[in-house]
């Protein structure tokens, strides 16, 4: 089932000793990998909105974060 749902970048925390089965699971439920460290037990990718919240429920998943970005205005800019 396909979901209408606008997609969201999302940062996912996973257990190391089973990151392989977690990232099986969380494609499965949806996500779209961008980029993987599995070392360190971490992933970034796109799931549609809707299915963001379900995400944290599969086995090995420790938390799931949207992606924040951050804009620094430069030194010599006007405050506004």
């Amino acid at each position: 089932m396909s979901s209408t749902a606008p997609d969201v970048r999302v940062v996912v925390a996973v257990d190391p000793e089973r990151f392989t089965d977690a990232v099986k699971a969380l494609r499965e439920a949806g996500l779209v990998l961008d980029a993987e460290y599995p070392d360190i037990g971490s992933l970034t990718g796109r799931v549609a909105e809707d299915r963001l919240q379900g995400l944290e429920g599969i086995d090995g998943v420790e938390a799931v974060e949207r992606d924040r970005t951050y804009e620094l205005r430069p030194p010599d800019s006007p405050l506004q």
